[in-house]
């Protein structure tokens, strides 16, 4: 479909896609990019912008991406099944548009993205965290010193400011603030492995294509 797209608005001498970034021996080109950023615009709910800045926010995400399924390709990660993006795709149509295929078709349309693209978007969320928690997770420890220091530094003073309420004691917080250290800590680790494998890995932008409008 894309193919037969451009073969209408180009001369055979224009049919090649620019490379946006390259990442080793692999390339993002300026198509896959700005079909993500229809995709997320889409999904967000939000107009899609083609500036130099949201362009490179882009191809930031999408390096990530490449890193993430390098790592999952290599160590052979356990990867969801298909069918268990349709769930999200079913929840994303019956909060955004209330089952209504008419409406979601015609949002596809105006977007110039597919219900295809879609489902395969909530595929890749799936596999991020599954990946992340398979990665991170088992060598994240909270201790019962943080989890106290937690309670009395930030939770006790969030809940007061927000009711007068007694809140919950010690004990009864602690399995939301453990998993709240637990993420964080799992965020943490995974912005500093991402930021390790980008040092491994020759990554070149292409400012003649990001930069452009």
């Amino acid at each position: 479909m894309i193919l037969a797209h451009l073969l209408l608005l180009f001369t055979p001498a224009e049919l090649i896609d620019r490379v946006a970034v390259s990442v080793g021996v692999n390339v993002i080109t300026e198509s896959e990019l700005v079909e993500q950023m229809r995709i997320r615009a889409f999904l967000e709910g939000v107009p899609l912008r083609l500036d130099g800045d949201s362009k490179r926010d882009a191809a930031d995400r999408l390096i990530q991406q490449a890193l993430i399924r390098r790592e999952i390709e290599t160590t052979r990660y356990v990867t969801p099944e298909p069918a268990q993006a349709n769930g999200l795709l079913a929840s994303f149509k019956q909060s955004r548009f209330a089952n209504d295929d008419a409406a979601f078709e015609a949002a596809l349309r105006a977007a110039q993205v597919t219900a295809a693209d879609v489902r395969a978007s909530f595929l890749w969320q799936l596999t991020v965290l599954r990946f992340i928690e398979y990665r991170f997770r088992p060598g994240v420890q909270v201790s019962p010193e943080d989890i106290r220091e937690y309670y009395e530094l930030k939770f006790l003073p969030e809940w007061r400011a927000r009711t007068a309420d007694l809140p919950p004691q010690l004990d009864a917080a602690t399995p939301s603030i453990e998993e709240i250290l637990v993420q964080a800590r799992i965020d943490n680790q995974l912005d500093r492995w991402i930021s390790q494998t980008r040092t491994q890995v020759s990554i070149r932008y292409r400012e003649e294509v990001l930069g452009e409008k």
